[in-house]
């Protein structure tokens, strides 16, 4: 079992026993949205909220999460959920695919893992990174962990050479994810189209939508690469693309607003919510759009809902 398979697992283990636990909502294919760790107290819901479609915390506004249960809207707080423990977070994960075939010998590769570098800086601590090398002997450079250092060093240690085999690396990449991982994506960058693979696109097509699991693409240079594109896109992934090393900035940044930090949301429940399982709405309201989804919450019950006489029965 992986590192991020355990931390998932004693996060769940630990939060089932206190009855505490709700799994993630998540709806068929990717959301903008998603609901996890969601846990009830009397007069009290908390959720973590990531997702794709998630800005930065500080891109939001005070009342820019809003909170409907029973067509009430609840009183709401939010922060940066970044501080917490990763076993108190939803557990979340990327396997970055770096093309390392011959037509990335030199400016292009260098490039291409100065890239990766600023992709892996710019993510959230919380997140779970693999590295797979795809040339002519495509093999998972390293697994699914938090040490940033590790693939940097396995990054900028790798050397071009072979055929492109990107179809048999994103194959690979799927491997590196248990099922305890709740938000995955695959990120591609690549140089040049897929050549040699043993997988075929259909196969691989298959294997990302069997794991609902979004590919990112990030092309440099000027080669085409329709069926990567077509792959990304059908998956729901973001497709960027940079000609220059120039232009690899803003690429960047498209692909690592896919996967925001999280966010902390806090509620206020009333008393007459007590006890009940509601389908909660909840909406997030940035200057770039606004983003919903919902989840179905089991309230804990409130002593407060009890009348008079009861409560003193229940004291004696």
């Amino acid at each position: 079992m992986n590192l991020l398979a355990r931390s998932a697992l004693v996060a769940g283990t630990v939060l089932g026993l206190l009855g505490l636990y709700s799994a993630p909502a998540l709806a068929e294919g990717e959301a903008d949205l998603v609901v996890s760790n969601v846990t009830t107290e009397p007069g009290k819901l908390d959720f973590i909220l990531t997702g794709p479609g998630l800005p930065d915390h500080t891109a939001i506004a005070p009342g820019g999460i809003t909170v409907t249960a029973d067509g009430k809207n609840l009183e709401t707080e939010f922060k940066s959920a970044k501080t917490l423990d990763r076993t108190e977070l939803p557990a979340r994960g990327v396997v970055i695919v770096l093309d390392t075939s011959e037509t990335m010998a030199g400016a292009p590769l260098a490039a291409a893992e100065v890239a990766l570098f600023d992709y892996v800086n710019a993510l959230s601590e919380d997140v779970a990174i693999g590295l797979v090398a795809s040339s002519g002997a495509t093999k998972s450079v390293v697994n699914l962990t938090y040490d940033r250092a590790a693939v940097r060093t396995a990054a900028g240690a790798l050397a071009a050479g072979g055929s492109n085999s990107l179809n048999d690396a994103i194959l690979l990449a799927t491997q590196q994810f248990s099922s305890m991982v709740t938000e995955r994506r695959i990120v591609v960058l690549a140089g040049g189209p897929e050549k040699d693979s043993a997988a075929t696109l259909g196969e691989v097509t298959a294997a990302i939508t069997a794991q609902q699991t979004p590919v990112d693409l990030l092309v440099y240079g000027s080669a085409k690469v329709a069926d990567l594109e077509t792959l990304a896109t059908g998956s729901g992934g973001a497709i960027a693309k940079a000609e220059t090393r120039e232009a690899l900035d803003p690429a960047v940044a498209v692909l690592t607003s896919k996967m925001s930090a999280p966010i902390l949301v806090s509620a206020v429940v009333p008393v007459a919510l007590s006890g009940r399982v509601i389908v909660v709405d909840i909406g997030v309201t940035s200057p770039a759009a606004t983003v919903t989804t919902s989840a179905s919450v089991s309230f804990a019950f409130d002593p407060k809902a009890l009348p008079p006489l009861e409560t003193a029965r229940l004291k004696t």
